[in-house]
């Protein structure tokens, strides 16, 4: 998708940083549109699994950003999907 990012998340526009609430709702639509081949689902899981911290054990919703107890929702659930 044009929203993916190099990183492998997505972003809100084409272009844009990836961010925690834009993957889920983003690969939540294209699932429930039968979809998600539009995206590097590969990518997509790497960048998932490495928003998660080593050190707090929670999610950051962005790269390079402090963790948030609401990411552990949105990471988690795209995992789900």
């Amino acid at each position: 998708g044009k929203c993916q990012t190099y990183e492998g998340g997505l972003g809100g526009v084409p272009y844009s940083e990836a961010h925690g609430g834009y993957a889920f709702c983003g690969l939540a639509a294209l699932q429930l549109i039968n979809r998600t081949d539009v995206l590097d689902m590969e990518a997509m899981r790497g960048w998932l699994v490495r928003r998660q911290t080593g050190y707090e054990g929670g999610f950051a919703g962005r790269t390079n950003k402090l963790v948030d107890g609401c990411y552990s929702f949105w990471q988690g659930g795209a995992m789900a999907i």
